[in-house]
């Protein structure tokens, strides 16, 4: 389905990708892409896939996860609206992905090949998307800091400080329920649960499901 600017320009606008495009070359932009639909649970991406696409993702959600030597799923990240998803793989010399990349949701993507971004004429368009393959760089060193730390309760504190700086706030919700947390920070889940409630006793946070209220004596 060929993408209408009519329908997404003014999401798109507010889309680091697009940040600073006046509306018409945005316009011009979109005349040039299209979008797709999957349904939920179904897989986009396998392990091992060749990627030629980045995707903006309209409306919905995607899990992206591997899995260890012993079958085990590790969760990656989880995305949502506005979020960007396989740049890195697609603009890379090896496009095949490391990573599963599985619709948990029913999902609406903007589909962009990894070759209109070597063909625009738009200098703004290829300075944003450096600036987000620098985040996700950022992002992705917070990741190895996590899993990196030797105890449960390195892990925990150390994903509430990464989304404390992130949200420049106290008052946190984390896009990971605590089966997905679990997965993220590579531990067992009932151990997980035991630890966040030993560190809420200790007055670390206050815990409402995925929502956190930081102690401000440890996290500022």
């Amino acid at each position: 389905m060929r993408c209408s600017s009519m329908n997404y320009s003014l999401q798109l606008q507010q889309n680091a990708l697009f940040k600073d495009i006046n509306e018409a070359d945005l316009k011009d932009i979109l005349s040039s892409l299209y979008t797709k639909t999957f349904a939920k649970d179904e897989l986009i991406y396998e392990q091992g896939n060749c990627i030629d696409e980045l995707f903006v993702i309209l409306n919905g959600q995607i899990e992206i996860s591997n899995y260890d030597f012993n079958g085990n799923k590790k969760m990656v990240a989880i995305l949502s609206e506005n979020d960007i998803f396989a740049e890195s793989v697609a603009l890379a010399n090896v496009r095949t992905t490391p990573f599963d990349i599985t619709a948990i949701t029913p999902l609406n993507v903007l589909v962009i090949p990894y070759t209109y971004f070597f063909e625009t004429s738009s200098n703004q368009l290829q300075q944003n998307l450096i600036r987000i393959l620098a985040d996700k760089n950022t992002f992705l060193t917070h990741k190895i800091e996590c899993i990196s730390k030797t105890t449960i309760k390195e892990r925990v504190f150390e994903v509430l400080r990464y989304y404390y700086h992130k949200c420049d706030s106290l008052e946190i919700e984390l896009p990971y329920n605590k089966t997905q947390l679990s997965e993220y920070l590579c531990v067992d889940r009932s151990s997980l649960t035991r630890e966040i409630k030993t560190m809420e006793t200790a007055g670390y946070f206050k815990n409402d499901r995925n929502h956190y209220r930081l102690n401000p004596e440890y996290f500022r």
